[in-house]
């Protein structure tokens, strides 16, 4: 198996907010008391985040006991995604070169929100893709769920191998941001993005930024309450415990092992490591296990800090980032996601 990536752009969207102002916002809008308002201010402080661009504003929020409804936070969604989306994806088109008769597929991810007809068909119809393009949807699988677009990608680019597959992550996080003090965690990290990537099973020479030669998928035991996303009546509801840092850095160092020997590699064999940046001590977690320097989290560092947490397209900044800089590869992507689950992908030189 080999994904070639032909492109990989970004969008988001003009709203930003800095996380003193965010910090405030919720301080105002929470139900919390004095204590719980310094734990509120707390969070924000320790989040490593200086901004973050969102659609969302105090003014969306302000509305009632508990801001508003489900369906009102899905009509921005659905009036916001889909035209962050085709940014993205006309990005990628044009630097890849890709015009809509090539693309035989278009995968869309998404956790924040929900609409029929989806985003997949407003990018055909935007795009002007074929009719009788293939398209997926893969939807509530959270941060790591570019990867798996990534996994479902290979397989249509190989029924395809003279076509492109077209990936498009789309996040509004901050729509669902919620007014209990016991959301502090949540309202304190994530943000709004969208990531495009055109794919192929052919390298298409000199346009190639590598190639995807292994994905790996890990199912934590007993973890299926460590990471938690629910749709309640004022939006959707996140909760994580505290054991989410403990248990990645139990668990990775064996699995990224265990997965870089069956290929002959180890972990100092790797040149970037494009890493979900759920959280700071997520971060820390995975370079404590995996005994790696701090330089080698420096770009999921850098993008948590001025784009925060974006869920899935997350990974595609960083490693938007980490292609920019010399000898790259190989690389490692690593996100972690409800289940708990951790999902990887290795990248390697396209040549």
């Amino acid at each position: 198996m080999s994904l070639f990536i032909h492109a990989i752009e970004t969008a988001v969207p003009e709203g930003r907010i800095s996380q003193d102002d965010a910090c405030q916002m919720s301080e105002e809008l929470s139900d919390a008391d004095e204590r719980g308002r310094r734990l509120i201010r707390a969070v924000y402080r320790n989040s490593g985040i200086q901004s973050r661009s969102v659609v969302g504003s105090r003014e969306t929020f302000a509305t009632g006991e508990f801001g508003p409804g489900t369906r009102e936070r899905m009509a921005i969604y659905a009036r916001e995604a889909p035209a962050l989306s085709l940014r993205a994806c006309v990005r990628a088109m044009e630097i890849s070169n890709t015009c809509a008769n090539d693309i035989a597929h278009i995968i869309t991810v998404s956790c924040t929100g929900f609409m029929a007809p989806g985003i997949d068909v407003h990018l055909a119809r935007n795009l002007n893709i074929k009719a009788n393009v293939g398209r997926t949807h893969i939807g509530f699988m959270g941060c790591p769920a570019a990867l798996n677009a990534l996994k479902v990608a290979d397989g249509m680019a190989q029924l395809a191998p003279n076509s492109k597959v077209l990936i498009c992550c789309v996040e509004l996080c901050s729509l669902h941001f919620q007014h209990a003090a016991e959301f502090a965690i949540p309202n304190a990290l994530f943000a709004d993005g969208a990531a495009a990537v055109i794919v192929s099973a052919q390298p298409h020479a000199e346009r190639s930024i590598g190639k995807i030669a292994a994905f790996e998928s890990f199912l934590l035991p007993d973890s299926e309450d460590v990471l938690r996303w629910i749709i309640g009546d004022h939006g959707f509801e996140m909760s994580v415990t505290d054991e989410l840092p403990n248990l990645i850095q139990h668990h990775v160092r064996p699995w990224m092992d265990n997965l870089l020997a069956r290929r002959g590699m180890a972990i100092s064999d790797v040149q970037s490591w494009a890493v979900h940046p759920g959280g700071p001590r997520v971060l820390t977690a995975v370079r404590d296990s995996l005994s790696l320097s701090e330089a080698s989290l420096q770009t999921s560092r850098a993008v948590l800090s001025m784009q925060g947490n974006m869920s899935s397209p997350t990974v595609l900044f960083i490693l938007n980032q980490l292609r920019a800089m010399p000898s790259w590869l190989p690389a490692v992507v690593l996100g972690f996601g409800p289940g708990l689950t951790m999902e990887v992908g290795l990248i390697c030189d396209a040549h």
